[in-house]
């Protein structure tokens, strides 16, 4: 059963299941930023805010998390499928310029938003997993890598 479907205690269990880090290390992170682009969206900051496995990906360098293209992706589809994010195909135009011609190519990406029903328990869940009192403070630091290891 999908997690947007249940109460708050029956989400907030089963994430702090599905993201303890002994289980994995990569799905707090992309849950953590996943909350960092639904506040951004919710701001109306649109520049460059395209939730995809690129997205996450360039979030996970910048915290010093590295990570390859297929396993962010992968972990991304098992966490939409599970109801945390939803999953929106899009069509984006990318430039294809050869020397000679110009031209754009049509690409199919997925995007993941976070789930506005697992919001207030994910919130909750990340900071008993990350020992925090706000994941803002965590968003702000440069070695978020070494938070969960605290």
């Amino acid at each position: 059963m999908k997690l947007d479907k249940e109460d708050y205690e029956t989400q907030a269990r089963r994430l702090l299941i599905f993201l303890d880090p002994k289980k994995s290390k990569l799905r707090p992170f992309l849950a953590l930023f996943g909350i960092k682009n639904y506040i951004l969206l919710k701001n109306k900051d649109l520049i460059n805010n395209n939730p995809s496995v690129k997205w996450y990906l360039n979030q996970l360098t910048k915290a010093g998390i590295s990570e390859n293209y297929w396993g962010v992706r992968r972990q991304l589809k098992r966490m939409a499928k599970l109801g945390i994010f939803t999953e929106r195909k899009v069509f984006r135009l990318v430039d294809n310029s050869t020397h000679f011609h110009k031209r754009l190519t049509r690409i199919q990406l997925s995007e993941f938003y976070l789930n506005e029903n697992v919001y207030l328990s994910l919130y909750h869940t990340l900071t008993t997993i990350f020992k925090t009192d706000s994941l803002s403070s965590l968003l702000q630091r440069k070695d978020l890598n070494k938070s969960l290891s605290n």
